[in-house]
């Protein structure tokens, strides 16, 4: 005569069988994952919280090492917008250093082009002269990943030639 309704089964009273509700399963089935895609979602956002900025760099240079030294130059007359993007990091690849690195950065202009460097998200020109620029005593941490991003802008009007170059020297 009548049905007793209950969550997932219904039970006939007259015959006391009982009947899966397959409405209800499909809910839950959906439920679930919809739980399970924003516990993934959340979990996603916190671990890219958590990583560097992915500024696209023309250069990167790990300092995994102490007492180490890169030195290279940098033609101006080829680089792209005038700018010219160096990034300095704590880690290779996932590896990242176990101890703290502090870091010389050294700028060599020979010909004096005017140039204006950025550190990171700084505003202020750290090239106050024309000549040359050492930065000493930069410190990379450890246990998370840590760049230092630097941004060359050539600002002289002259039309650049293969022989205008920056020298740039980065020591532990």
């Amino acid at each position: 005569m009548a049905k007793k309704r209950r969550f997932i089964i219904d039970i006939d009273e007259e015959t006391n069988k009982k009947k899966l509700v397959l409405g209800d399963i499909v809910l839950l089935i959906i439920f679930g994952c919809l739980i399970a895609l924003v516990v993934s979602l959340i979990l996603t956002a916190i671990k890219k919280k958590d990583e560097p900025t992915n500024i696209v760099a023309d250069l990167v240079v790990p300092i995994i090492e102490e007492n180490s030294k890169n030195e290279f130059t940098v033609n101006l007359s080829e680089i792209k917008n005038n700018k010219y993007i160096l990034k300095v990091t704590n880690y290779r690849k996932d590896i990242i250093n176990d101890r703290e690195f502090s870091y010389d950065l050294e700028v060599v202009n020979d010909k004096k082009i005017d140039i204006e460097i950025y550190k990171n998200q700084i505003p202020d020109n750290l090239a106050t002269t024309n000549s040359g620029l050492i930065l000493e005593k930069n410190f990379l941490g450890t246990i998370k990943k840590q760049e230092d991003v630097y941004k060359i802008v050539v600002v002289d009007d002259k039309k650049l030639t293969s022989e205008d170059t920056l020298k740039i020297i980065i020591s532990s």
